[in-house]
């Protein structure tokens, strides 16, 4: 990653990654809607996988601001983590789709929400920051 566009989508994907974690995963419930986030802080601690995602994000900020300072180690370690937040994320996703044939057609099926898919873009975006290198062009 070289050069201030990679840079600059990285830590756009890095927010959008720490929103996603906030927003609702998935929704199920027969009657009423219920939808459940990647982590709820208030009124008690409610984790489905989100603090995970937390986590990784912080070390990948941490190996961003790393490599922005010119550690070329860090650059490694923020392919990793980008790798291991979308595994994480493919994971959460194929257990929501894993629960859903399981009720066949009935009520309460679990499906996807908004903050999942969020959390997924972002992850494919900072992979591709991550892992995408800048070329320069001569006429």
């Amino acid at each position: 990653m070289r050069g201030r566009n990679g840079r600059t989508a990285a830590a756009i994907a890095l927010t959008f990654l720490v929103v996603g974690a906030f927003l609702p995963w998935k929704i199920s419930g027969d009657l009423v809607p219920y939808r459940t986030p990647g982590v709820r802080i208030w009124p008690r601690l409610l984790d489905n996988g989100g603090l995970a995602i937390l986590a990784c994000v912080v070390h990948a900020a941490w190996a961003l601001k790393s490599h922005v300072q010119g550690r070329k180690s860090a650059l490694r370690s923020l392919r990793a983590l980008a790798l291991l937040i979308l595994a994480l994320l493919v994971v959460q996703l194929a257990d929501v789709f894993r629960r859903g044939p399981q009720f066949n057609s009935e009520l309460g099926a679990p499906i996807p929400e908004v903050g999942l898919y969020v959390a997924l873009t972002s992850a494919l975006v900072l992979i591709g920051a991550a892992f995408i290198k800048e070329r320069r062009v001569s006429a």
